[in-house]
């Protein structure tokens, strides 16, 4: 983990949120780019985008369902 001395040589704490998203295979694709493009993911340092195939999902709902 790499921290970075403030004023007065205080440890600043980096922000850290995590964001899980399921999508069809289909919308894969176009959501991770509308993120990353939301998210300003190509700058760096701003943050980690990446994709997991999911096996099993237990509690997901369908839209309209």
């Amino acid at each position: 983990m790499r921290q970075k001395l403030g004023l007065l040589g205080s440890l600043l704490t980096p922000e850290k949120e995590v964001i899980l998203v399921v999508t069809r295979a289909a919308q894969t694709s176009a959501v991770f780019e509308a993120m990353a493009e939301a998210g300003q993911i190509r700058v760096p340092g701003k943050g980690l985008l990446f994709v997991t195939k999911v096996g099993r999902v237990l509690g997901f709902v369908q839209p309209g369902s």
